[in-house]
């Protein structure tokens, strides 16, 4: 990718967008929530409407982590053909047109030109049947979970205000307000993790199958809330043929990771630090999310 800073600008924009439509998706979310804590009355809430929030954002940056996987092999390999022919799927056009000059930062001025046309972005960077099925079917996994866990926040909220003796008047205050912050809270908790995984994903998806990969370089984000897992690994090499070692280290290693992993190729130098140097802490990793990237890397 052409530099840090254009990665954590990418980032932030798929964030941003998780952010803003899960959001509108919540506010329904914890109404109905509450109406089947306290009355007992079971109003239907679509899970899709927040499904697909987490799926636009993820979306946006699966497609981020194609480009930046795409651009460290462009570098390399100028000749790269372009197939003349594209279906137009909607999100990768509008992908196009909003993010101009994010796309055009993560793959550089020179890049952008050879793929700028609609037709070419579309057939380049569609979403393959794996990761399509993947980000479909996780995402509405992911709105289950949340749909659950909050109905539960709003029994522990309940029990608070019965505790503490409070008004029917002051319950629903307390409620809606401590709810709202929940969600709030969940919401930029997935907005990062999810994030970082889509454009990890992409990334691999991307550049895993270029014979001249010989491996990745994991890359944290090194300030005051780098975690105690993330720190060590920053600049260690990962052979790709050492698939379970890439697999569980592909960020996210834990919730609100921020990490990533960047393309080595026979052109570059090759990371003064290898995995198999270090000792390092565990990953909070589960079985699941090992088994995607297994399943992206054929294995």
């Amino acid at each position: 990718m052409g530099s840090v800073r254009s990665f954590a600008i990418a980032h932030r924009k798929a964030e941003n967008r998780i952010v803003a439509h899960a959001r509108k998706a919540w506010k329904p979310l914890r109404e109905t929530s509450i109406k089947r804590i306290l009355n007992g009355e079971f109003e239907f809430y679509d899970i899709d409407n927040l499904a697909k929030a987490f799926l636009l954002g993820m979306l946006t940056a699966y497609i981020f982590g194609r480009l930046a996987g795409y651009r460290g092999l462009m570098v390399k390999n100028t000749k790269k053909k372009f197939s003349e022919e594209g279906t137009h799927l909607e999100i990768l056009n509008i992908l196009l047109k909003r993010d101009k000059n994010i796309i055009k930062a993560i793959v550089g001025a020179r890049i952008f030109k050879k793929i700028a046309e609609k037709d070419v972005f579309v057939e380049l960077f569609r979403p393959s049947e794996s990761a399509s099925l993947f980000l479909e079917n996780y995402t509405v996994q992911l709105a289950r979970v949340e749909q659950e866990d909050t109905l539960n926040e709003v029994t522990k909220l309940v029990q608070e205000t019965i505790g503490q003796g409070m008004s029917e008047r002051e319950a629903i205050k307390y409620i809606e307000q401590n709810l709202k912050k929940f969600s709030e809270r969940r919401i930029q908790m997935i907005a990062r993790t999810e994030a970082t995984r889509a454009f990890n994903i992409g990334t691999l998806e991307e550049s895993f199958t270029s014979e001249i990969v010989k491996g990745y370089r994991f890359e944290a984000v090194l300030d005051m809330r780098t975690s105690p897992i993330c720190r060590p690994r920053h600049g260690m090499f990962i052979p790709k043929n050492d698939t379970f070692s890439l697999a569980t280290n592909t960020p996210p290693l834990h919730v609100n990771c921020r990490s990533r992993l960047v393309p080595v190729t026979t052109y570059d130098r090759e990371p003064s630090v290898s995995i198999y140097d270090l000792t390092l802490p565990a990953p909070n990793k589960r079985p699941a999310d090992i088994e995607v990237v297994r399943g992206i890397l054929g294995w």
